[in-house]
């Protein structure tokens, strides 16, 4: 992640310094290396997570039903 990371955003900074870098990952990248590794080189990220029963549980009362 890093290091293709890293390289892709350093090209699209130095071409176009005033773009908004998002990086967008399946549950598997939702580790605390990844997100450490954003929010240091300050990019954005959206990492999807997995449910589980637990999560499913905590948004039981808050969930849209439409």
């Amino acid at each position: 992640m890093a290091a293709a990371g890293g390289d892709a955003e350093q090209q699209i900074g130095r071409h176009w310094p005033h773009t908004r870098i998002v990086f967008r990952g399946d549950s598997h990248y939702g580790r605390a290396e990844p997100m450490a590794w954003c929010e240091g080189n300050g990019v954005e990220y959206d990492f999807g997570l997995a449910g589980n029963r637990a999560l499913h549980a905590l948004a039981y009362d808050v969930a849209d039903d439409d």
